[in-house]
């Protein structure tokens, strides 16, 4: 034999071998391809509850930005204080309008308000019903339209079980950002 055959010879197995392994690659391929459905344009939803989701799949499944209904007796809770906080005439004395005020506050809040001059709240009047912007189990917070700007009221929930309530824990208006 020449040494061109031998060559051959060598190196045949080592191809058929090479061939042999990128053939078994391409068919694995393919048949995951076929497991997917064979579409690459198919999208598959993922939200849970869906049988993907339930077989184990573990991609990630992005949160909805639609905040959650918050409960009534929050919102209720807000609404009171917010009527309350807002700037009175001035026939009200500030202990007056601290009374009335901090029946709605946690007492960290209701602390933070009495030493407040009612007369340089800036919103002397609401606009609209509040817009929810975050809520959790025993927290909510809910933007209210004033004629000064927006107002956010964050609320927590004191208390466990049948004797829980909701309280105003902070007011930030952002006066300074509507101007």
């Amino acid at each position: 034999m020449t040494d061109g055959g031998r060559w051959r010879e060598r190196m045949g197995w080592q191809m058929w071998l090479a061939g042999g392994l990128a053939l078994l690659v391409v068919l694995v391929l393919v048949i995951a391809r076929l497991g997917e459905g064979g579409d690459s344009h198919t999208t598959h939803d993922r939200r849970p509850g869906n049988s993907a989701a339930q077989a184990g799949d573990d991609s990630v499944v992005a949160p909805s930005t639609t905040p959650t209904a918050a409960p009534a007796a929050a919102v209720s809770n807000a609404k009171q204080f917010m009527r309350a906080w807002l700037r009175p005439n001035a026939s009200v004395s500030e202990h007056a309008w601290w009374a009335t005020v901090s029946k709605y506050t946690d007492a960290g809040l209701s602390d933070q308000l009495k030493l407040t001059d009612p007369a340089r709240v800036p919103a002397q009047e609401l606009r609209g019903e509040p817009n929810t912007q975050s809520v959790s189990d025993n927290r909510v917070v809910l933007n209210f339209n004033t004629d000064a700007g927006v107002v956010a009221v964050t609320s927590v929930l004191l208390g466990d079980g049948p004797t829980s309530e909701w309280r105003v824990s902070d007011v930030d208006s952002d006066v300074e950002a509507q101007g």
